[in-house]
């Protein structure tokens, strides 16, 4: 099946034990319309193995993970901000902040209290571009 397969190769990637998945869990991945398509369920799946690394899967905790992409979805349609709009936010004034520099004490990383490479990485994420923003002060 491929949700054991996707479980067994996501955990080895990184290095958790799989969690295992009841069958009611089974039947509502298989029958759910995955908007997202095999991309969507590998994200689910191993969000699974880093909450629950060799525990048991049970249908409402793919329920739980189901509607809180609905409701980010749905987030769109009011005026409350999804969790990565607020991100890159951050992110943005951040970098503003401390003119486009990244890492170091006078850095963004430094001042949104995460280590520079993750910054790095949601910089790449949301595509932002640092001399950009430095430029739209100045």
């Amino acid at each position: 099946m491929l949700i054991e397969q996707i479980n067994k190769s996501e955990a080895e990637q990184i290095r958790q034990q799989p969690p295992t998945y009841s069958q009611s869990a089974l039947d509502l991945l298989a029958t759910y319309h995955w908007p997202g398509n095999v991309r969507e369920l590998k994200n689910l799946v191993k969000r699974m193995i880093i909450l629950k690394p060799n525990e048991r899967i049970y249908i409402d905790d793919i329920e739980k993970i189901i509607d809180l992409e609905k409701q980010s979805s749905k987030a769109g349609d009011s005026n409350v901000l999804t969790l990565a709009e607020t991100e890159r936010r951050s992110i943005e004034q951040a970098l503003l902040k401390c003119r486009g520099v990244i890492g170091g004490t006078n850095g963004a990383a430094r001042l949104l209290g995460v280590p520079r490479s993750t910054l790095q990485y949601r910089i790449k994420k949301y595509n932002i571009k640092p001399k950009k923003i430095v430029m739209l002060e100045d």
